[in-house]
Order: structure tokens, then sequence, then C-alpha cells
């Protein structure tokens, strides 16, 4: 696939030369040069349209073998320490976060999303949560939590935000659980 791309690229640079090389010569040569080129043009239709269509050809190469790279694994939150830059990918940071689940015993599944925005992080967790806590203060301590880790462990001081959605509550752990199928646990 890079090789196709690359193929691809240095036709079209080629093409682009001639076009530049043609030009120069249909400008600083005779005065009549740009109409019989015009002339040779709608004389040979079929191989101007050709060309056209092969230059277009490689174009659509070029964009369909662009290598592509994952979302998340291309982005990375950058911030200078006092010897020098620090680097840390956005996946990496999902992934440290998401271990922090484990602190929370009516936590049963989270879901981080990571957004920069401004040079500030936006962190959105989305969670399934049982009953056995008081929800509001739950919410609010992982919040603090979360925004103490990024700033004590990984350095990161900008937080736009941290919002929480409780997607799911299930019932409390000591209850007995009569249609857990449905529930979904």
């Amino acid at each position: 696939m890079k090789f196709l791309h690359a193929l691809a690229r240095t036709a079209i640079f080629l093409v682009l030369l001639l076009q530049v090389a043609v030009g120069f010569y249909l400008t600083l040569g005779e005065p009549t040069a740009w109409r019989q080129a015009i002339t040779r043009m709608v004389l040979y239709r079929t191989e101007t349209f050709a060309a056209a269509l092969g230059l277009a050809s490689l174009l659509l190469i070029d964009l369909l073998t662009i290598p592509r790279q994952h979302h998340d694994d291309a982005r990375f939150v950058t911030f200078r320490s006092k010897d020098g830059q620090v680097s840390i990918s956005l996946s990496a940071i999902r992934e440290f976060l998401q271990r922090m689940g484990s602190e929370f015993a009516a936590l049963k599944d989270m879901h981080i999303s990571i957004r920069p925005r401004r040079n500030r992080l936006s962190i959105s967790v989305d969670l399934r949560v049982t009953a056995d806590e008081y929800l509001p203060e739950l919410c609010q301590t992982l919040q603090e939590r979360i925004r103490e880790a990024l700033r004590e462990q990984l350095g990161i001081h900008a937080v736009a935000g941290v919002v929480v959605r409780i997607r799911e509550i299930l019932p409390p752990s000591g209850v007995p659980q009569e249609n857990a199928g449905e529930i979904g646990v």
C-alpha cells in the first residue's frame, strides 16, 4: 500500500512538472503557441480526456492509499516539563483512568471518552452502578479522584471538566436478584 501511494505521488509530481514545463514553453514561445495547443486539444479530444482521466485516477489512488491511523492512537496530550517535553496518548490516559474504577465498589462498568479542547481535556465518564451508595456523592468523589489522578500522577493540570453520566442503576449487591437475566447482570 505504501509503495502504491509513493508511486501515485511520484506520477502526480511528474505530471504537474510536465504541465509547468509546457506552460513555460507556451508562455515564452511563439505568440501562436497557445492557439496551437488549444487546437490540438480539440482535435485530440479522446487523448486529452484520457490524460485527464489518468490524472484523476492517480489523485484517487493517492487519496485512497493515504496511511490510516487509529483515531485515539494518533492523538497525544503534550506538555512541557523542566527537562523537556512529555506526550501521553489519549488511549493511555483512558486505560489509566479505567483502572481507577476498581477503587469504587459500586461501579460495575465504566466507559471513558477524552476530548482535547483548547489545550484542555474534556472527560466524559459513562457508568453502570449498583444502588449501594448515595449516587451524587459517588459521582462527586469519582470526579475529584479523576482530577486528582490526572494532576498528581500524570502531571495534567488542564482539565476542562469531568462529566459523569449514569447509564444504568443495578439493584444493591445484598438484594437477591430474581430476574438477573432481564437486568443484564
